[in-house]
């Protein structure tokens, strides 16, 4: 017969099978083991390439939001200026017009005098209110245009 059956002989098949069967559940595990982690290190270095991405975007983007802000400051900047400059320049000319004063045409009339100084300062205040306001008007013209223009051209920018 070339079985045995001595029962120690059973222990040890018995723990032989034993030992394969744990043997081949553990390099099962193993391998799925394996292949988890190197699913999540694939997973990891995708995620950290699109996040080191998603910085320069926002950095990139940034840079150009700021150029589009220092370009509008200028815009403003430059406007105001040359809306000062206009009305500087229209002052100076309404000065120097040769119309005739109320002094002057009120001059045979002294009881008119009085009153065409009194008028005459209350023209300027309104010619000087007016200007301001005008000047006013002006300068809120140029920075709606200039913030127009930039939101337009954050809208191109954030398009892209």
């Amino acid at each position: 017969m070339p079985f045995s059956l001595n029962p120690l002989h059973y222990v040890l098949a018995g723990l032989i099978i034993l030992l394969l069967v744990i043997s081949t559940y553990a390099w099962i595990t193993s391998s799925q083991l394996d292949a988890v982690t190197a699913e999540y290190n694939g997973f990891k270095a995708t995620q950290k390439a699109l996040g080191e991405a998603a910085i320069a975007k926002n950095a990139e983007t940034e840079k150009q939001y700021n150029t589009l802000k220092k370009d509008t400051d200028n815009a403003i900047t430059t406007l105001t200026l040359a809306n000062d400059d206009l009305a500087k320049r229209l002052r100076d000319d309404r000065s120097r017009s040769r119309a005739v004063s109320i002094q002057t045409a009120f001059a045979g009339k002294p009881e008119a005098t009085c009153k065409a100084a009194e008028l005459s300062a209350a023209l300027q205040r309104l010619d000087d209110e007016v200007s301001t306001i005008a000047r006013e008007c002006d300068q809120a013209a140029g920075e709606l245009s200039a913030v127009r223009d930039w939101a337009l051209q954050v809208g191109d920018t954030g398009s892209k």
